[in-house]
Protein backbone atom coordinates (compact mmCIF):
# COMPACT_ATOMS: atom_id res chain seq x y z
CA UNK A 1 0.00 0.00 0.00
CA UNK A 2 1.50 3.31 -0.75
CA UNK A 3 0.44 6.24 2.12
CA UNK A 4 -0.78 9.80 1.36
CA UNK A 5 -0.01 13.18 2.85
CA UNK A 6 -3.53 12.47 4.64
CA UNK A 7 -2.27 8.43 5.70
CA UNK A 8 -4.76 7.19 3.85
CA UNK A 9 -4.04 4.16 2.22
CA UNK A 10 -3.74 3.89 -0.81
CA UNK A 11 -3.99 -0.11 -2.71
CA UNK A 12 -0.44 -0.22 -4.88
CA UNK A 13 -1.71 -1.03 -8.39
CA UNK A 14 0.07 -3.32 -11.36
CA UNK A 15 -2.19 -2.00 -14.81
CA UNK A 16 -2.35 -4.90 -17.32
CA UNK A 17 -2.51 -3.98 -20.88
CA UNK A 18 -5.71 -5.19 -22.82
CA UNK A 19 -5.38 -4.71 -26.44
CA UNK A 20 -8.52 -2.53 -27.74
CA UNK A 21 -9.95 -2.35 -24.24
CA UNK A 22 -10.56 1.33 -24.79
CA UNK A 23 -12.68 0.01 -27.29
CA UNK A 24 -15.66 -0.87 -25.48
CA UNK A 25 -18.48 0.28 -26.68
CA UNK A 26 -20.58 2.20 -23.50
CA UNK A 27 -23.51 2.10 -25.66
CA UNK A 28 -23.80 -1.95 -25.56
CA UNK A 29 -24.02 -1.90 -21.89
CA UNK A 30 -27.64 -2.72 -20.92
CA UNK A 31 -27.74 -1.46 -17.53
CA UNK A 32 -26.30 1.72 -15.76
CA UNK A 33 -25.39 2.39 -12.11
CA UNK A 34 -26.78 -1.09 -11.08
CA UNK A 35 -27.27 -1.28 -7.42
CA UNK A 36 -27.37 -5.07 -7.29
CA UNK A 37 -25.63 -8.00 -8.95
CA UNK A 38 -26.86 -11.10 -8.04
CA UNK A 39 -29.15 -13.99 -10.79
CA UNK A 40 -27.72 -12.42 -14.29
CA UNK A 41 -29.06 -13.90 -17.19
CA UNK A 42 -25.37 -14.49 -19.09
CA UNK A 43 -27.16 -15.55 -22.51
CA UNK A 44 -28.94 -12.45 -22.84
CA UNK A 45 -26.23 -10.15 -22.66
CA UNK A 46 -24.89 -8.27 -25.30
CA UNK A 47 -21.32 -9.81 -26.53
CA UNK A 48 -18.18 -7.65 -26.43
CA UNK A 49 -16.21 -8.29 -29.67
CA UNK A 50 -13.37 -7.03 -31.28
CA UNK A 51 -11.11 -7.27 -28.33
CA UNK A 52 -9.22 -10.57 -28.43
CA UNK A 53 -8.92 -10.87 -24.32
CA UNK A 54 -12.63 -10.71 -23.83
CA UNK A 55 -13.89 -12.44 -27.21
CA UNK A 56 -12.31 -16.08 -26.74
CA UNK A 57 -13.39 -15.63 -23.05
CA UNK A 58 -17.30 -14.95 -24.23
CA UNK A 59 -17.22 -11.64 -22.81
CA UNK A 60 -20.64 -9.82 -22.75
CA UNK A 61 -21.57 -6.45 -21.69
CA UNK A 62 -23.40 -6.01 -17.90
CA UNK A 63 -23.47 -2.53 -16.49
CA UNK A 64 -21.36 0.79 -16.72
CA UNK A 65 -20.91 2.21 -13.35
CA UNK A 66 -18.41 4.94 -14.37
CA UNK A 67 -17.81 7.65 -11.72
CA UNK A 68 -14.66 8.69 -11.52
CA UNK A 69 -13.51 11.40 -14.61
CA UNK A 70 -10.00 9.37 -13.87
CA UNK A 71 -10.96 6.08 -14.96
CA UNK A 72 -14.05 3.47 -16.13
CA UNK A 73 -15.58 1.39 -13.78
CA UNK A 74 -17.32 -1.12 -16.05
CA UNK A 75 -19.03 -4.75 -15.19
CA UNK A 76 -18.49 -8.05 -17.39
CA UNK A 77 -19.38 -11.36 -17.60
CA UNK A 78 -16.47 -14.28 -19.23
CA UNK A 79 -16.78 -17.55 -19.52
CA UNK A 80 -13.92 -19.60 -19.54
CA UNK A 81 -15.40 -23.25 -19.36
CA UNK A 82 -15.59 -25.52 -16.49
CA UNK A 83 -17.80 -26.38 -13.19
CA UNK A 84 -18.80 -23.20 -12.39
CA UNK A 85 -20.21 -21.41 -15.49
CA UNK A 86 -19.43 -17.52 -16.26
CA UNK A 87 -17.82 -15.27 -13.97
CA UNK A 88 -19.09 -11.54 -13.43
CA UNK A 89 -15.85 -9.50 -12.85
CA UNK A 90 -15.59 -5.60 -11.57
CA UNK A 91 -12.99 -3.74 -13.31
CA UNK A 92 -11.38 -0.04 -13.35
CA UNK A 93 -9.84 0.87 -17.04
CA UNK A 94 -7.99 3.27 -18.02
CA UNK A 95 -7.19 3.63 -21.64
CA UNK A 96 -6.33 0.10 -23.05
CA UNK A 97 -4.96 -0.84 -19.35
CA UNK A 98 -7.44 -2.71 -16.32
CA UNK A 99 -6.08 -0.91 -13.22
CA UNK A 100 -7.76 -3.59 -11.47
CA UNK A 101 -10.30 -6.31 -11.17
CA UNK A 102 -12.66 -7.95 -8.44
CA UNK A 103 -14.68 -10.96 -9.16
CA UNK A 104 -18.04 -10.31 -7.80
CA UNK A 105 -20.59 -12.73 -9.04
CA UNK A 106 -20.49 -16.31 -10.11
CA UNK A 107 -22.51 -19.49 -9.46
CA UNK A 108 -21.18 -22.65 -9.17
CA UNK A 109 -20.98 -26.26 -8.75
CA UNK A 110 -19.13 -29.88 -9.04
CA UNK A 111 -19.07 -33.05 -7.06
CA UNK A 112 -19.31 -33.51 -3.72
CA UNK A 113 -22.05 -31.67 -2.78
CA UNK A 114 -20.16 -28.49 -3.23
CA UNK A 115 -21.79 -25.18 -4.87
CA UNK A 116 -21.12 -21.60 -4.39
CA UNK A 117 -22.74 -18.16 -5.20
CA UNK A 118 -20.95 -14.75 -5.25
CA UNK A 119 -23.19 -11.91 -5.24
CA UNK A 120 -22.35 -8.28 -4.92
CA UNK A 121 -24.42 -4.82 -3.54
CA UNK A 122 -23.06 -1.64 -3.92
CA UNK A 123 -23.80 0.78 -1.59
CA UNK A 124 -22.58 4.01 -2.94
CA UNK A 125 -20.44 4.44 -6.43
CA UNK A 126 -17.28 3.58 -4.90
CA UNK A 127 -18.12 1.06 -2.11
CA UNK A 128 -19.55 -2.32 -2.52
CA UNK A 129 -20.22 -5.86 -0.70
CA UNK A 130 -19.07 -8.63 -2.10
CA UNK A 131 -20.60 -11.97 -0.52
CA UNK A 132 -19.89 -15.55 -0.93
CA UNK A 133 -21.91 -18.41 0.31
CA UNK A 134 -20.74 -21.89 0.27
CA UNK A 135 -21.58 -25.54 0.91
CA UNK A 136 -19.69 -28.95 0.50
CA UNK A 137 -19.70 -32.16 2.26
CA UNK A 138 -18.25 -31.87 5.46
CA UNK A 139 -14.92 -33.99 5.64
CA UNK A 140 -13.11 -35.01 9.72
CA UNK A 141 -9.49 -35.62 9.01
CA UNK A 142 -9.74 -39.04 7.14
CA UNK A 143 -12.76 -38.89 4.65
CA UNK A 144 -15.97 -37.25 3.64
CA UNK A 145 -19.17 -37.22 6.11
CA UNK A 146 -21.88 -37.82 3.43
CA UNK A 147 -24.43 -37.30 6.19
CA UNK A 148 -23.18 -34.14 6.83
CA UNK A 149 -22.79 -30.37 5.30
CA UNK A 150 -20.19 -27.95 5.87
CA UNK A 151 -21.66 -24.62 4.84
CA UNK A 152 -19.64 -21.42 4.73
CA UNK A 153 -20.54 -17.35 4.63
CA UNK A 154 -17.84 -14.82 3.87
CA UNK A 155 -19.08 -10.76 2.95
CA UNK A 156 -15.63 -8.33 2.07
CA UNK A 157 -16.55 -5.03 1.92
CA UNK A 158 -14.46 -3.08 -0.77
CA UNK A 159 -13.80 1.02 -1.65
CA UNK A 160 -12.48 2.00 -5.08
CA UNK A 161 -9.45 4.53 -4.31
CA UNK A 162 -8.71 7.44 -6.38
CA UNK A 163 -6.10 5.27 -8.55
CA UNK A 164 -8.83 2.49 -9.78
CA UNK A 165 -7.23 0.00 -6.74
CA UNK A 166 -9.83 -1.74 -4.29
CA UNK A 167 -9.08 -0.95 -1.14
CA UNK A 168 -10.41 -4.07 1.35
CA UNK A 169 -11.98 -1.87 4.44
CA UNK A 170 -14.39 -5.27 6.27
CA UNK A 171 -14.49 -8.88 6.25
CA UNK A 172 -16.59 -11.36 7.79
CA UNK A 173 -16.48 -15.04 7.85
CA UNK A 174 -19.12 -17.49 9.69
CA UNK A 175 -18.32 -21.36 9.14
CA UNK A 176 -20.78 -24.15 10.51
CA UNK A 177 -21.60 -27.75 9.53
CA UNK A 178 -25.04 -29.62 9.74
CA UNK A 179 -26.95 -32.79 9.18
CA UNK A 180 -28.18 -33.79 6.04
Amino acid sequence: MIETENQVNIPEIKPIFVNNLSQLKESKFPNNKCDTIDNIDFVSLPPIENIDDFTWREGKYVCNRTYNDNFKTYILSVYEGGDYGPMTILYNCKKDSVLDSKMIYQVGSCENNYEHKYSTVFLNDSTFVITLKSQSMAMDSMAYLPDSLDYSLKTEQYEIASNGGFRLINETKRNWRTKK
